[in-house]
């Protein structure tokens, strides 16, 4: 399947500086849909804290490969 391109450009997250890569593998003109918004109560901060900063490297990549 490497012959055919299959996975090219797949980056894994623990391979990876933070170990978070930002890549976002939804099809062109998909939105990502929340499902989950955690509270500031107890450990859902933490969680919410960790979401945030993942959607803010997403957008720099995003930012960046434009």
């Amino acid at each position: 399947m490497k012959d055919i391109g299959y996975g090219e450009g797949y980056q894994y997250d623990p391979d990876t500086p933070g170990g978070f890569s930002g890549a976002d593998y939804f099809p062109d003109g998909m939105d990502r849909e929340t499902f989950y918004r955690p509270t500031s109560n107890g450990y859902e901060e933490h969680i919410r804290r960790r979401l945030e900063r993942w959607s803010s490297l997403r957008r720099q990549r995003r930012e960046a490969e434009n």
